[in-house]
């Protein structure tokens, strides 16, 4: 879904650059599930985290997370 939307072909250089509350209305979650959700991600080395930018680490292990 997200490779679609932003035509990505390298994940490794691939930011989200998206608030947590635009994030939370766009998942249809509660801001604090959204940060609860994002803090799980970041501890399993899927994403990191620098400032308000989101960096996937690992794109294939969370696009399987959701297929």
């Amino acid at each position: 879904m997200l490779n679609e939307k932003y035509n990505i072909n390298d994940a490794d250089n691939f930011y989200i650059d998206l608030s947590r509350d635009n994030l939370a209305a766009i998942a249809g979650v509660a801001k604090e599930s959204m940060i609860r959700m994002l803090s799980e991600l970041k501890d399993e080395k899927i994403i990191g985290m620098e400032g308000s930018r989101i960096k996937i680490l690992n794109y294939v292990k969370l696009e399987n997370m959701f297929n």
